[in-house]
């Protein structure tokens, strides 16, 4: 449940972060390192205010859910390994 904090509106950490994008936390660390996510860090905690994450959602930096979908809404099969050729 995100926090609340006066001036600042709703804040999540990390770990709501990864159940919502479904990603690690090292992802969310990669996406705050290259500037692709703001957020703060106080003390040991790490904060992503709801305006940073809307903005991060918005964006082309949107990471892919691990279930992929086709346009359509159905879901995509798997690749299949390709079978080498037993001559």
């Amino acid at each position: 449940m995100p926090k609340i904090i006066n001036g600042i509106g709703r804040v999540f950490t990390i770990k709501e972060i990864m159940e919502l994008l479904d990603v690690s936390e090292i992802t969310i660390r990669r996406y705050y390192k290259s500037g692709k996510l703001k957020g703060q860090q106080v003390g040991n905690h790490f904060y992503i205010t709801e305006t940073a994450l809307k903005e991060f959602l918005e964006s082309k930096h949107t990471p892919k859910s691990k279930e992929t979908q086709k346009k359509d809404g159905t879901k995509k099969e798997k690749a299949k390994p390709k079978e080498k050729n037993k001559e």
